[in-house]
């Protein structure tokens, strides 16, 4: 039996779709074939970079339309993904391809390593901070600070490559295909205002 409609505002839930499918899409469509291997990271550095950038445009905008709401899920989402994850990746890649077109010599594995790191301990920062409003994202906050964590490591040379293939590869597609379930449900349920799709538990909930 459907129940009845229990979730943030439309505006804010249909909004909220659009900011968590650009991550999902991130993840599964940029980030997950480039860790298991499918693509190569020399052929694919420009592209994320560019699809990256784009990305961060609609997060940034749609950040400063949750800062008038006062939407405090949109501000955490749209301001990490668009800000630091967005941003800081596609300048990263982009300029790890024109300095690699240019002939300049840089240790791009080393920054993107190091940036890893730091996207790691942010999301670990998130998961706590945001845990009393983003209870059904936490599990999949601390997953990424662990796939970041992983990432950096492989990048700085602590740890084989082959660890991208055999779990922290498979592990980014799970968190992915969460995230674009989380998106088509936030949409769905909004738009009909029933909650036809179930999180498992409510997507927000307000600490008393």
């Amino acid at each position: 039996m459907e129940k009845e409609y229990v979730g943030p505002p439309q505006n804010t839930a249909l909004r909220a779709s659009l900011s968590v499918s650009l991550v999902s899409a991130m993840i599964l469509g940029l980030m997950f074939p480039m860790t298991m291997g499918w693509t190569s990271l020399a052929t694919a550095r420009p592209i994320i970079g560019c699809f990256l950038l784009a990305f961060s445009v609609v997060w940034l905008m749609m950040l400063v339309y949750s800062v008038k709401d006062n939407d405090p899920f949109g501000m955490f989402l749209n301001g990490i993904f668009g800000g630091f994850l967005g941003l800081g990746y596609a300048f990263s890649f982009l300029l790890g391809y024109f300095a690699q077109v240019s002939g300049v010599q840089v240790d791009w594995m080393r920054v993107e390593g190091f940036e890893s790191l730091f996207a790691a301990v942010l999301m670990l920062v998130v998961a706590f901070v945001s845990g009393g409003l983003l209870l059904s994202l936490f599990p999949s906050f601390i997953l990424l600070f662990v796939f970041w964590g992983g990432l950096g490591c492989v990048s700085l040379g602590f740890l084989s490559p082959i660890h991208l293939k055999l779990w922290l590869g498979p592990m980014l597609g799970l968190v992915g295909a969460f995230y674009a379930y989380v998106a088509i449900a936030l949409f769905i349920n909004a738009s009909f205002l029933k909650n036809k799709l179930p999180f498992g538990g409510p997507l927000f909930y307000q600490k008393d």
